[in-house]
């Protein structure tokens, strides 16, 4: 009698539930399979791209921000392998898959959500230039330039990882003994303990994704708006121009469309929507009446689109970009 009451009390207090059998399926189909699968696709992807984006010819302030997307989006891409790695291992060890997971958030989460953060701030830069190309087409080489994307680009990261660093003051690692087996556990601090409200509702979950999500939000849409405004003006000025530089500003221009339809896809969905389930799963839990088991699906559904979105830019440059297509075809050629 108490076990059915008890039953019963679960199935109305949770809101979304999955049994055993559902969770063990989409571990081994999500995490086991599909996003190891697009993070090596990622990984050797990006160290294409970066080959390719290192070579003479194009080293223009375009590329060097997309190598710079690049190196961020290998680093994610590898760090996400390492991440699902314990996945696997829980099959054959469970105890050294904790150790291995725990290790991993300790010393390596952080630079993850680092090399994120990075790529989305990198997509927004490349926003601004692209927008600097279409509304000031003849300030754009002395106002964008290969130093200052530099020196904004290191600011930028060194910015981010100052507001990440207080995460490694959140535990430490410790050993722990289950069924006699010894295991290494993360341990909250008592620095994450003492700030723990201010930790979970405010930095975790408002303040860091209005860095990571609404700022870069704000100024794509900013520049699209400002591109598509220049457009449509300037069309008639296009025509009046001599043919060779009429048909050379289109082709600009239609670069420069593809580049922030881009960009605006990546950031509203692609970025937008894992920000979104994050913030509500770290302020609204208990509201929404979720089971761990459920949280951890709706994460690794959340990771998985971070996970696209780093392994097919490879792709995406090679279908918008005739010059890096040209480019890889010829570096495929000296290699063979």
């Amino acid at each position: 009698m108490n076990t059915t009451q008890d039953h019963t009390k679960m199935t109305t207090e949770h809101l979304l539930d999955v049994s055993d059998t559902v969770y063990i399926a989409f571990d081994l189909i999500l995490n086991c399979f599909m996003s190891l699968l697009l993070a090596m696709l990622g990984f050797v992807g990006n160290i294409l791209n970066i080959c390719v984006l290192s070579q003479q010819g194009m080293r223009d302030t375009t590329n060097l921000l997309l190598l710079y997307l690049a190196v961020s989006d290998l680093i994610f891409s590898f760090l996400t392998i390492v991440y699902r790695i314990p996945n696997v291992v829980f099959y054959f060890d469970k105890h050294l898959s904790v150790s291995l997971k725990d290790c991993y958030f300790q010393i390596l989460d952080s630079i993850k959500l680092l090399s994120l953060f990075c790529s989305t701030y990198f997509i927004t830069m490349l926003s601004v230039e692209r927008m600097f190309a279409v509304c000031f087409p003849f300030q754009v080489s002395r106002i964008v330039t290969r130093f200052r994307i530099k020196i904004t680009a290191v600011c930028i990261t060194v910015i981010l990882f100052i507001f990440l660093s207080p995460m490694y003051g959140f535990a430490y690692l410790d050993t722990g003994v289950v069924d006699n087996v010894t295991e290494i556990w993360r341990y909250g601090t008592p620095f994450y303990f003492d700030n723990y409200s201010f930790f979970s509702t405010f930095y975790l979950s408002i303040f860091i994704n209005v860095y990571s999500m609404g700022i870069p939000i704000i100024i794509i849409t900013s520049c699209t708006i400002m591109t598509i405004i220049k457009v449509k003006t300037s069309y008639q000025t296009i025509q009046c121009m001599p043919d060779t530089v009429r048909v050379k500003r289109v082709q600009e221009i239609r670069s420069v469309k593809i580049s922030l339809f881009w960009s605006t896809f990546l950031i509203l969905f692609v970025i937008v929507p894992p920000g979104i389930i994050e913030t509500l799963l770290f302020t609204r839990y208990s509201d929404l009446r979720l089971t761990l088991k459920s949280v951890e699906l709706l994460i690794s559904s959340e990771q998985m689109i971070y996970v696209l979105n780093s392994s097919f830019n490879f792709i995406v440059y090679v279908i918008t970009s005739p010059k890096f297509a040209k480019t890889v075809k010829r570096k495929l050629c000296d290699w063979k």
